[in-house]
C-alpha cells in the first residue's frame, strides 16, 4: 500500500501522544514491534488491540533500515527547545538532513514514527515541518500552526483546566463546546507601564509570524539550498527592522517613549521585568521569568553545551562595527570582503545572525543568535539551579518579552550604522519620469485621513494540540488572561554568563561582546574577516545581507567562529537571565522562544540595538541620487485613503476571534477545541492614487506606500531622518500606467506586508485542495506574514496624526524576472517567496533605508514628483466586535 503524504500530517494531531494512539478521524499507525520503546514492547500485542477498536482507518508503517540517531536523540524528551542555542540548532539541522533524505513518503512516514516516540517533540514538531516544507514530494501539505499543535506556548495555562472540565462536561464530539474566555490581562496588572503594550507583545498572530519567519529561515542543513535564501541577511535586518518601528509607534500611541536599544553595553542593567505566566506542557515546567533589574551574565551550561563570557559577545559586536566601520568584513584567509551597496547589508545580516552563509564565523561569532541566548539564561547562566531558558530564547516565545525589542533595537542600530555610510538615494533611484503622484488621502468611517482602531473579540480552536479525554471541540475565547495579585521579592537580575551543562550552554558575556564589537568593526570597515584571513565587502549590493547573516547566525555565517552569533546568543543569555548557571534548574525564558519572545518588552530593547547595528551599515552608504529616485515622465497627482472611517481617516478598535487549537490538547474526548481571544483589528479601506504620465507610452511602476508618525513620544516634531527609520511598509505592488491620467485603486486586505486573518488562526487542514493542486500550493509558504489584523498601529481616540507615503519607482529598475507560478507572494515584503528570489532589486526599505542629503529636512524635501504624501489619521475606539458579527 503506498502511503499518502497527508498521512503525515497526524503526527501534528496531539503531538505528545505515541503515534500508535488514535490520530485524526479514527486513524491509528500499525507500528513494527522493534519500533516500539522499551516500556512499551511487551504490550504492544494489547495496544493494537486496545486502541485497534473503532478505527475506521488503520496505516502499516513499513521497517526500514534506521539511520543514525544518536544525535537528534541527545535533547532530552522532556526539555526545552530553542533555536538559538546553537547545539540544539545542530541537533536539529541533523534531523532536518535526516527527514529530507529520507527517498519517498513511506520512508519518511517510518522514521517519524519511530522518532516521535523518541525526538524532544517541540524539536520533532519543528524539524518535520521544515521537512515538509522544503521536500520537492510533499509540496502542497496545509502544515498546522504551532498554536494549533502547541497551545501551551501561547495560552494561559489555567484555561486548559477549564478546557478540561468543559470536555468532561460535554462528552458528545459531535456537538460544538462553549469557548473558554481568557481574561485580556495577564502578564501584569496596570502599575506596570510595559503592560500597555502587551496587547502587541502577546498577539498570537505577531508571535506566529516571528516563528514561522524562523521555520522558513533556518540556519543549519548539509543542503545548503533550505538555508541560503535570495537576501536572506537583508530580510533578518528588514523584518525586524520593521518590528521595532511599529513597536515604537505603538509605544507613541501608548505615551511611552521609543524604545531603548539594550546592547551597546551588555553589562547594563534591565530594569524591564517580564513574567510570561505560561507552563511548557513537554517539560512541565514554567517559562521562567526575568526579575527587575536583572544582569547578562557569562554563560557556562555543560548540558547545552554553551560557554560564552560577556566578553566574547563583546568582541563580536565590535568585531561587527569594525566591519562596517572599514566597509568589509574579514575573511578566514585574511583576505578582505567588501560590504558595497548591493551585498553589503546582506552580508551584514549574516554576519549578525550566524548560519552556514556566514563568512569567517569564528571571528565575527553569533552576536544576534547569543545575545537571544544569553538573556534567556540571565536567571540561571552556569546551570547550578538547572532551570531552562527563558522565553527571549524561543522563537515563537521571544516577542513576547520587551526586551526583545531593546535587543532588535540595538541589532536595528547596528544595521543602521552600515546603512548611514551608503549615499542617499539620487534623484534618478526615486524619481519615476512622467508619473506623478497627483493626490493621496485615507477615507473610512473616522473620517477623512483618519484611521480607526477598537478591540475585537476572537475565538479559537485548540482541540488538535489537547491531549485529555473526552476528545472533542476545544475554544477559547481571548480577552486577556488573569491572575490573582501577588507580590515577587527578587534579587537584582542582570544578564550573566551562561553556563548551562543540560543545554550545552558556555557562554561569557564579554564574549558576546566581541562578536558585537567584531560585527561593529566589520561595519566601520565595510568588510568582514573570512575564515582564510581575507577581506569580503560589506558592498552596496550585498553589504546589508552579509552583515544579517553575521548578525543572526546560520550555515550561511561567514567566519562564524569569529563574529559568533550574536542575535540568537543575546536571545538566550536573555531567556537564562533568571537562571543562567542552571543553579534552579529552570527553563529558559520567552526571550528564547521565536513564538513568546516578542511578549517580552526586552525583546524590542534587544532588536532596537540589533536594528542599530543594521543602520551603522546603512548609514555608511551613500544617499540616494536623483536618478534612484526620479521617474522622468511619471507624476503622482493624488494620494488618498478611502473607507467607512472617512477620506484619510484610519479607524481600530479590538476584535474578539475564535481558533481551533485541539490538534495541540492531549486529553479525551477528542475534537474541536476552540479558544477566544480579543486582539487589535482595522477597517478595511482602499488606496485611492492618481498618477500622471506623461512620457507618451506605457509605462509599468512599482507602487511603495509607507505610513510613520509625525511626532515623537513628547510631542515634538520628528527630524526627517528620524521619521524615516520609524517608516512602516503597507504595501507594494507592481502597476501598469497608461499614457495620461491613470486611477489606481487598490484594496488594504490586498497588502504585500500581510497574511489574512484566516491564513494565521484557521484550520489549514479544511483549505480546499488536492496535494499539490494550485489552491494547495497557495498554503506551503503562506503562514509567513505579518498578522493582516496588526496592519496599522492602534492609534489613538483623539486621532493620532501620521503620514501616508506613496512612490512609484520604474519596474524596469525593480523587476526580479523569474517564474511565481504556483508560489505564495502575498506577504513578499517581510518574507520573500518561497524557491525564489527577493522579488524586489531595491534595497529592503527603499527610498528609507539610507541617509538623505544634508539639505533635505522635512519628508516634503525629499519628495519627487513620482511621490506624494498627505496627512492622516488613525482614530482609535476604545470597544469590542466580535469577527463575523454584522
Amino acid at each position: 500500500m503506498t502511503n499518502s503524504k497527508n498521512d503525515l500530517l497526524l503526527f501534528f494531531d496531539r503531538p505528545r501522544e505515541p503515534c500508535f494512539l488514535q490520530k485524526g478521524e479514527n486513524t491509528i499507525f500499525q507500528l513494527p514491534e522493534e519500533y516500539y520503546p522499551e516500556k512499551y514492547k511487551k504490550l504492544s500485542g494489547i495496544i493494537s488491540n486496545r486502541f485497534g477498536k473503532g478505527i475506521k482507518r488503520e496505516i502499516p508503517v513499513r521497517k526500514i533500515a534506521l539511520p543514525n540517531l544518536e544525535m537528534p536523540m541527545e535533547l532530552p524528551y522532556n526539555s526545552q527547545f530553542s533555536l538559538f542555542i546553537p547545539r540544539h540548532r545542530q541537533i536539529a539541522g541533523k534531523l532536518i538532513d535526516i527527514f529530507i533524505n529520507m527517498r519517498n513518503i513511506e520512508e519518511l512516514i517510518s522514521i517519524c514514527s519511530y522518532c516521535q516516540l523518541r525526538i524532544n517533540p517541540y524539536m520533532f514538531n519543528y524539524c518535520l515541518t521544515v521537512a515538509l516544507l522544503h521536500r520537492p514530494d510533499t509540496k502542497g501539505l496545509s502544515i498546522p500552526t504551532l498554536t494549533q499543535t502547541f497551545p501551551d506556548k501561547f495560552v494561559d495555562p489555567k484555561v486548559f483546566n477549564r478546557m478540561r472540565t468543559e470536555a468532561s462536561m460535554n462528552m458528545n464530539t459531535n456537538v460544538q463546546r462553549m469557548p473558554v474566555v481568557i481574561p485580556r490581562n495577564f502578564t501584569a496588572s496596570d502599575a506596570e507601564p510595559e503592560q500597555r503594550l502587551a496587547y502587541f507583545r502577546e498577539d498570537i498572530g505577531i508571535n506566529l509570524h516571528h516563528w514561522h519567519w524562523h521555520l522558513v529561515y533556518p540556519a543549519e542543513s548539509a543542503n545548503r539550498e533550505i538555508v541560503a535564501k535570495d537576501r536572506r541577511g537583508e530580510l533578518l535586518y528588514y523584518m525586524h527592522q520593521q518590528i521595532i518601528a511599529r513597536y515604537n509607534i505603538e509605544r507613541f500611541c501608548n505615551d511611552l517613549p521609543r524604545v531603548v536599544p539594550f546592547g551597546a553595553n551588555l553589562r547594563e542593567t534591565i530594569k524591564e521585568a517580564y513574567f510570561p505566566k505560561l507552563n511548557s506542557v513537554v517539560s512541565s515546567r514554567t517559562w521562567q521569568p526575568r526579575f527587575e533589574n536583572s544582569v547578562m551574565q557569562d554563560i557556562d551550561r555543560p548540558i547545552e553545551r554553551i560557554k560564552l563570557e560577556l566578553s566574547e559577545m563583546e568582541r563580536w559586536r565590535d568585531r561587527i562595527l569594525q566591519a562596517i566601520d572599514s566597509n568589509s568584513i574579514l575573511l578566514p584567509n585574511g583576505t578582505q570582503m567588501p560590504l558595497d551597496e548591493e551585498k553589503g547589508i546582506d552580508i551584514l545580516g549574516d554576519l549578525m545572525e550566524a548560519s552556514i552563509l556566514t563568512p569567517n564565523r569564528a571571528f565575527y561569532g553569533d552576536f544576534h543568535n547569543m545575545g537571544h541566548t544569553v538573556m534567556s539564561y540571565i536567571h540561571d547562566p552556569d546551570h547550578r539551579y538547572l532551570e531552562l531558558f527563558g522565553v527571549m530564547g524561543d522563537p515563537s516565545t521571544t516577542m513576547r518579552d520587551p526586551l526583545f525589542y531593546r535587543w532588535h533595537g540595538f541589532v536595528d542600530d547596528v544595521f543602521v550604522l552600515y546603512k548611514n555610510k551608503l549615499p542617499p538615494y539620487a534623484n534618478d533611484k526615486l524619481d519615476f519620469p512622467g508619473i506623478r503622484v497627483s493626490s493621496l488621502s485615507v477615507e473610512g468611517k473616522a473620517g477623512k485621513n483618519t484611521f480607526a482602531t477598537q478591540w475585537e473579540q476572537s475565538t479559537v480552536e485548540l482541540g488538535r494540540g489537547m491531549d485529555f479525554f473526552p476528545r472533542g471541540s476545544v475554544l477559547a475565547t481571548f480577552t486577556h488572561l488573569q491572575h490573582d495579585e501577588f507580590d515577587y521579592v527578587f534579587e537584582n537580575s542582570v544578564m550573566q554568563d551562561l553556563d548551562r551543562p543540560v543545554e550545552k550552554i558556555k557562554l561569557e558575556l564579554s564574549q558576546m561582546e566581541m562578536w558585537r564589537d567584531r560585527i561593529l568593526q566589520a561595519i566601520d570597515s565595510n568588510s568582514i574577516l573570512l575564515p582564510n584571513g581575507k577581506q569580503m565587502p560589506l558592498d552596496e549590493e550585498k553589504g546589508i545581507d552579509i552583515l544579517g547573516d553575521l548578525m543572526e547566525a546560520s550555515i550561511l555565517t561567514p567566519n562564524r567562529a569569529f563574529y559568533g552569533d550574536f542575535h540568537n546568543m543575546g536571545h538566550t543569555v536573555m531567556s537564562y537571565i533568571h537562571d543562567p548557571d542552571h543553579r534552579y534548574l529552570e527553563l529558559f525564558g520567552v526571550m528564547g522562544d521565536p513564538a513568546t519572545t516578542m511578549r517580552d518588552p526586552l525583546f524590542y530593547r534587544w532588536h532596537g540595538f540589533v536594528d542599530d547595528v543594521f543602520v551603522l551599515y546603512k548609514n555608511k552608504l551613500p544617499p540616494y541620487t536623483n536618478d534612484k529616485l526620479d521617474f522622468p515622465g511619471i507624476r503622482v497627482s493624488s494620494l488618498s485613503v478611502e473607507g467607512k472611517a472617512g477620506k484619510n481617516i484610519f479607524a481600530t478598535q479590538w476584535e474578539q476571534s475564535t481558533v481551533e487549537l485541539g490538534r495541540g490538547m492531549d486529553f479525551f474526548p477528542r475534537g474541536s477545541v476552540l479558544a477566544t481571544f480579543t486582539h487589535l483589528k482595522h477597517d478595511e479601506f482602499d488606496y485611492v492614487i492618481e498618477v500622471e504620465n506623461s512620457s507618451g507610452k506605457k509605462a509599468t511602476g512599482t507602487v511603495r506606500i509607507f505610513l510613520a508618525p509625525i511626532t515623537d513620544e513628547k510631542g515634538n516634531k520628528l527630524a526627517f531622518n528620524d521619521q524615516r527609520k520609524l517608516m512602516i511598509e503597507l504595501d507594494k505592488f507592481s502597476q501598469d500606467l497608461a499614457p495620461g491620467k491613470n486611477t489606481i485603486r487598490r484594496a488594504s486586505i490586498e497588502s504585500s506586508v500581510t497574511i489574512p486573518y484566516e491564513r494565521t488562526f484557521m484550520d489549514q487542514t479544511k483549505r480546499s485542495g488536492d496535494p499539490g493542486s494550485k489552491e494547495a500550493a497557495e498554503f506551503d509558504f503562506c503562514g509567513c506574514g505579518w498578522p493582516h489584523h496588526m496592519l496599522l498601529p492602534k492609534g489613538t481616540q483623539q486621532r493620532y496624526p501620521m503620514i501616508l507615503f506613496v512612490m512609484v519607482s520604474n519596474w524596469a529598475d525593480d523587476a526580479v524576472i523569474q517564474d511565481l507560478v504556483g508560489t505564495c507572494k502575498d506577504a513578499a515584503s517581510y518574507c520573500g517567496i518561497r524557491d525564489r528570489k527577493y522579488p524586489d532589486k531595491r534595497a529592503m526599505g527603499f527610498p528609507f533605508d539610507r541617509p538623505v542629503p544634508a539639505g533635505v529636512q522635512t519628508v516634503k524635501d525629499f519628495l519627487k514628483p513620482n511621490m506624494a504624501v498627505i496627512d492622516c489619521k488613525i482614530r482609535f475606539t476604545d470597544t469590542v466586535r466580535v469577527r463575523g458579527a454584522r
